[in-house]
């Protein structure tokens, strides 16, 4: 079974063996120390599989581990609080990108009261770029019912300005989106720990 439609349950025994099948993921995330960004998360979540090396200690396990960080992910920024500001968002997606060696795009889907729906990295690029395909962006919106987004990207140089290309593939997704009932509120451009919003620099 692919682990991104595994229930928790599935999921984190699959990673842990049976002795894990009461864990949810809270649990989880508490036993690591609830890390906060991607490669802490992978590290920690690979150090508590090898602990549990034996029997249960299969490919299966190891494929389990993007999921697993995932969702601990999206567990965390559940419990942030509701996206009026761009501060929360640079925050959110500062600690997302962090340690990512590769361009990404992700988008953090929102409810009508702008409570996170979900986060999820759509596309993955190179050290210096990424192009996103916007049928994706919107078929992932109609999935989730989102009512608005804050679409983000990061910059493995560490810069966070935004460059032409950024602003204009902002504005080509605000309309698209509109077309679609999602309000496009922000693109936030992360870079080393810091972050730039587009939105912040007028342009959306």
């Amino acid at each position: 079974m692919k682990p991104n439609i595994m229930t928790d349950q599935e999921l984190i025994t699959t990673a842990f063996g049976p002795q894990a099948a009461n864990m949810c993921l809270r649990d989880v995330a508490t036993a690591m120390g609830y890390q906060t960004h991607r490669e802490a998360v992978h590290d920690r979540v690979s150090d508590q599989i090898n602990d549990n090396r034996g029997q249960y200690h299969t490919n299966e396990k190891w494929q389990a581990i993007p999921e697993i960080i995932s969702r601990i992910l999206q567990l965390q920024a559940q419990e942030m609080p509701v996206f009026e500001k761009p501060e929360t968002a640079k925050e959110l997606f500062i600690s997302y990108f962090a340690g990512e060696k590769r361009e990404n795009f992700a988008c953090a889907w929102l409810d009508t009261r702008h409570r996170l729906i979900r986060v999820e990295t759509l596309f993955i690029g190179t050290i210096n770029s990424c192009e996103p395909k916007f049928r994706e962006i919107l078929a992932s919106g109609l999935r989730v019912n989102a009512a608005a987004v804050i679409a983000s990207h990061n910059h493995p140089s560490g810069l966070a300005d935004p460059s032409s290309a950024d602003i204009s593939l902002t504005k080509k997704l605000k309309s698209l989106l509109a077309e679609i009932d999602i309000r496009l509120l922000d693109h936030i451009v992360v870079g080393d720990n810091t972050a730039q919003s587009i939105a912040e620099m007028g342009g959306i």
